[in-house]
């Protein structure tokens, strides 16, 4: 089984060491073909724009679509976020691709507004994200859906810089998705 994580640092484990991302440790331990397409810094747009490419052409059986995060910083809207992903899955199931949607993690405000720019109301971005799931459930319907803003504690060690996610937080995505994936994987 070939799987393609793609998506933004969140995907692709920015700030941790290579071994210590949960794309990493979903491969050491599976037996699954697992490819990293995630692109730090990277949007909805940007991640779209590169679908049949990083994505599509690999004849993956998964594609596990996390992003939003960058573009909710940068201003985007939500709507505009929900309808490049809706595309993407449209784009899996045209192509015999199983689409895995994660909504991304919240950001921890006070720890990102020391590490990156205080000018974000990081409070909107987490509304936005909390938002997501909701959108995405009245859209998709019979699509895995796994929601990490609940499953990562808004405190300092799940997160390097209040964006992105330490080794702990990694750890938890890894956590939930081996366990979605063992839990589905008839489904899958």
């Amino acid at each position: 089984m070939k799987i393609v994580c793609i998506g933004d640092s969140l995907t692709y484990g920015y700030g941790v060491a290579p071994s210590k991302g949960w794309v990493n440790l979903l491969r050491a331990s599976t037996k699954y073909d697992i490819i990293n397409k995630g692109v730090n810094g990277d949007t909805t747009v940007g991640i779209l724009s590169r679908f049949s490419r990083d994505c599509i052409d690999l004849n993956p059986n998964i594609a596990v679509i996390m992003a939003g995060t960058n573009d909710l910083l940068t201003g985007r809207s939500i709507d505009n976020i929900v309808d490049n992903i809706i595309y993407m899955v449209k784009e899996c199931l045209n192509n015999n691709v199983k689409p895995v949607i994660l909504i991304p993690p919240l950001t921890l405000p006070k720890l990102a507004e020391m590490s990156w720019y205080s000018s974000i109301d990081y409070n909107y971005v987490n509304n936005m994200i909390n938002s997501m799931e909701g959108l995405f459930e009245n859209n998709l319907r019979d699509i895995l859906l796994v929601n990490f803003n609940k499953l990562i504690p808004m405190l300092e060690e799940y997160y390097i810089d209040g964006i992105h996610l330490s080794p702990l937080g990694n750890e938890l995505i890894f956590n939930k998705l081996l366990s979605e994936f063992n839990r589905q994987m008839d489904q899958l």
